[in-house]
């Protein structure tokens, strides 16, 4: 049975109910629901069936919404670590058939939170801490208020886009962004947080990456994380009216990603960076491209390497992860028009521990070596091979992978007939960062090619956070650690064979290099330990 209880504000006389049992229906039986019948003081409504409902969580639906098909399931599953919870919202007309658009779940970000409402107010919200906040408010943008208040109390909020509803878009539901700016200064108060705005992120990444480029480096700044570029016309001028500080579009090959730069210098004057964790001045191959949907010329498709160098030749500066990719973007020439090169300025990958769980040692007397690799490590596959297949067949060794599974590739399915233990990608970030806590060693190979070589450390990182001692290529990459300090680092095939050979003959040793990468990621790689090299890519 849920642990949520759904509660239905209604009102008492122009309330439809045809609507009402649409929404009641779209949960399964077993959920628990709460019809709230109210005069219009929804906020005293909602506080009530806070008050009644017995579960861990609640949800504030409309009566006049739908939920999809697990979508209950969904923000629970989320929920473990979290506090709120919240889904995507599809936008519906009134009859439900005529889809209208879509509210995605985007990233979380705080200081987007002080500035307008981007969270659904049907999320799943842990009823404990709703209370100790004292509920909602009649402030006239009840949810939100809730979210503010939650937030500034200590709340984990986390998106969970599996989770889907209809939202009927019914006239005079919600006021006009005007009745916004007049409800915000009692929501979010003096002095106004946005006014230590320094940047703001355009993303267009995968949560994953958009997470580790753009949230973590917002928070210590600080700044905003935006899916898009927000703007208001009056059919002659451009405002936009959502940007503070220095712009920072990640990847940026797209013609949107040109015009939206260019016009947002021309408007604002502000300062245009490209932030990028990858080398995308090169042709990585047709499986590449095809996996990362771009092309190579302006016009194969929506985004292009052609078109990303234009956008930074005319950009102020290219924010890379490392030095290695620090060299390839210097390499861009001036756009003749221009008539000079954008700086370049490496900010490394950080970790945020506040969003890592203590380290849980473990010793069931079974040693677990893990590979993190996504599909775009298949290259990778063989550098490891012989070194996981020898470490399989030792007693009390386990070897697994999460992310790719080698022995599906057709390459490596004959190859990859030893013993190893295979998790899917994790798409909560969560419960993927939980997963290094149950390995003693994590590998990280990477092939010395262009590809390879633009990589970053961020496995060695979060297998640092983890406590799982990290085995490094000897690469690009993973210039900034130590072998035999806080890591050991191969040199090829050959050397992780020995690596592990080592390892797994001094399994003593293991505890104290895991602790070592874990001290200095603390010491020195934390985002606000390298909040500085964003200060000044943003000043200079």
């Amino acid at each position: 049975m849920p642990d949520t209880t759904i509660l239905i504000p209604i009102h008492r006389d122009r309330g439809r109910r045809d609507w009402l049992q649409q929404a009641i229906n779209s949960f399964p039986k077993e959920t628990p629901h709460l019809v709230l019948e109210n005069d219009g003081e929804v906020a005293e409504a909602l506080n009530v069936g806070l008050r009644t409902a017995t579960t861990e969580f609640v949800v504030a639906f409309g009566a006049d919404d739908v939920a999809l098909p697990g979508f209950i399931d969904w923000l629970e599953t989320f929920s473990f670590n979290a506090d709120v919870v919240y889904p995507a919202m599809i936008l519906a007309s009134e009859d439900l058939k005529t889809p209208l658009g879509e509210h995605a779940a985007y990233p979380f970000c705080s200081m987007r939170l002080m500035e307008r409402n981007f969270i659904s107010g049907a999320a799943l919200v842990r009823r404990s801490k709703a209370l100790e906040v004292g509920g909602y408010r009649e402030v006239g943008w009840e949810d939100w208020d809730l979210w503010v208040r939650l937030y500034r109390a200590g709340a984990r909020f986390k998106p969970c886009p599996e989770a889907k509803m209809l939202y009927r878009q019914v006239e005079g539901a919600r006021g006009p962004a005007s009745k916004r700016e007049d409800i915000r200064p009692g929501i979010i108060g003096e002095p106004d947080p946005l006014e230590q705005v320094k940047a703001t992120w355009y993303s267009g990444a995968t949560p994953a990456t958009t997470y580790v480029r753009c949230q973590l480096p917002a928070r210590a700044l600080p700044g905003i994380v935006r899916p898009d570029l927000s703007y208001m016309t009056d059919g002659e001028t451009i405002r936009f009216h959502e940007h503070h500080g220095a712009a920072i579009f990640q990847f940026a090959g797209t013609k949107y990603s040109a015009a939206a730069s260019a016009a947002l210098r021309e408007e604002t004057g502000c300062k245009i960076l490209i932030e990028v964790d990858d080398n995308y001045t090169i042709n990585p191959g047709p499986r590449i491209l095809k996996r990362q949907q771009w092309g190579l010329k302006i016009g194969d498709k929506e985004a292009t390497r052609d078109g990303h160098r234009w956008v930074v030749q005319w950009s102020d500066g290219v924010i890379v992860t490392t030095d290695y990719l620090a060299e390839q973007y210097r390499k861009i020439p001036p756009h003749p028009a221009r008539g000079k090169s954008p700086e370049i300025h490496v900010c490394p990958n950080g970790v945020d521990p506040a969003d890592w769980p203590d380290p849980d040692a473990h010793d069931d007397g079974i040693l677990r070596i893990v590979w993190f690799a996504s599909q775009s490590h298949e290259d990778d596959i063989g550098i490891i091979t012989r070194a996981f297949e020898w470490a399989s067949r030792q007693k009390d060794v386990e070897v697994w992978i999460v992310g790719l599974d080698p022995a599906a590739t057709l390459k490596f399915k004959q190859r990859w007939r030893f013993p190893y233990g295979q998790v899917g990608w994790v798409h909560d970030l969560d419960r993927y960062r939980h997963l290094f806590q149950g390995f003693d060693v994590s590998v990280a190979p990477v092939s010395r090619n262009p590809v390879g070589l633009g990589r970053s450390d961020l496995k060695a990182l979060e297998s640092a956070m983890g406590l799982a001692a990290p085995v490094l290529m000897n690469a690009e990459p993973y210039a900034p650690w130590t072998d035999g300090s806080n890591c050991m680092k191969a040199d090829n095939s050959e050397g992780f064979l020995r690596a592990l050979q080592h390892l797994v003959a001094h399994r003593e040793e293991i505890p104290q290099l895991a602790r070592s990468a874990r001290e200095y990621v603390l010491a020195e790689r934390t985002n606000t330990a390298q909040n500085h090299y964003y200060l000044e890519a943003i000043a200079s």
